[in-house]
């Protein structure tokens, strides 16, 4: 992939939106050729060796459906017990989004919410 005719470095995949590296996944998810992807590693049981062949595209996309799933889920569960709009939940970055339901799955759980407490 290219920015300006430059090709795109890891760090220039960071700084672009979030939607944009949502929509050129998206694209890539849905192509019709794949470049191949193989591996190589030893059985940790019988040490035989084991050659896998992966689809970037197929896992890619099942990371995506996963990752819209959960993403659902969270929304949902955050705005029933909170009462908080999709927007400002959406605005939450992923690891404050899920510290919020790490504190409700313990609540609702019965552990305090706090070590030390009671």
């Amino acid at each position: 992939m290219e920015v300006d005719g430059q090709p795109l470095t890891p760090d220039g995949w960071k700084a672009l939106p979030v939607r944009s590296r949502h929509a050129v996944a998206l694209a890539l998810a849905e192509g019709t050729t794949a470049p191949d992807l193989g591996l190589l590693g030893r059985c940790p049981q019988c040490s035989a060796w084991l050659e896998l062949e992966l689809d970037p595209f197929a896992l890619l996309a099942r990371e995506l459906r996963g990752g819209a799933a959960r993403l659902e889920s969270e929304v949902h569960c955050l705005a029933f017990h909170y009462h908080w709009s999709e927007a400002d939940i959406l605005a939450l970055p992923r690891a404050r989004r899920w510290r919020y339901l790490e504190l409700l799955r313990n609540e609702l759980e019965g552990h305090p919410l706090v070590d030390g407490w009671s």
